[in-house]
């Protein structure tokens, strides 16, 4: 949609992760191997392989150098165990606008229209939708309201905190 409408050079797409399968939820494709071949050929048939990279399961320096030069995170889950992503958390963390699905623990930690907007699960156009109108602007404050939620709530100091006072109401 993004190539479609002439924005996608706007953007490069940067999927990290593993390819997985939840057969309540997931209806497009039968195993995980599908799920990577459908990925692949629609990034080949768009003719988008200068747009997306995919880099598979990230973990340390590789997952802080791309959260690093990251202005937005997407992550449209509705993934039936998912709670509080961490994920969110670590690109608050490195300032970037959070962009997810309303969705179990998240409106903790996205608030709409302050660090981030929310998107529709299971609904692609709604991710266009709210690509095709960002603008550096809005990613700038968005990006700094995402740090201050950072650190008002989720450094390792604030969460050993809660977690004493937690512990401490307990009889």
């Amino acid at each position: 949609m993004l190539n479609k409408e002439g924005v996608i050079n706007k953007f490069h797409f940067h999927f990290a992760g593993a390819f997985m399968l939840n057969k309540n939820q997931d209806k497009s494709y039968n195993n995980i191997t599908d799920a990577k071949n459908i990925f692949f050929n629609k990034i080949k048939e768009n003719n988008l392989q200068k747009y997306i990279t995919y880099h598979g399961v990230v973990f340390g320096k590789i997952k802080s150098e791309l959260l690093e030069k990251s202005n937005l995170f997407i992550l449209p889950t509705y993934y039936e165990i998912e709670a509080q992503p961490i994920t969110i958390i670590e690109a608050m963390a490195y300032e970037c606008a959070i962009y997810s699905t309303e969705f179990r623990a998240i409106p903790e930690m996205l608030k709409n229209n302050f660090n981030g907007e929310f998107i529709e699960a299971e609904n692609p156009y709604s991710i266009f939708v709210k690509l095709k109108s960002v603008t550096r602007k809005k990613i700038n404050i968005y990006s700094k309201n995402s740090k201050r939620i950072f650190k008002n709530n989720f450094t390792r100091e604030k969460h050993l905190l809660k977690m004493f006072r937690i512990l401490n109401n307990i009889n």
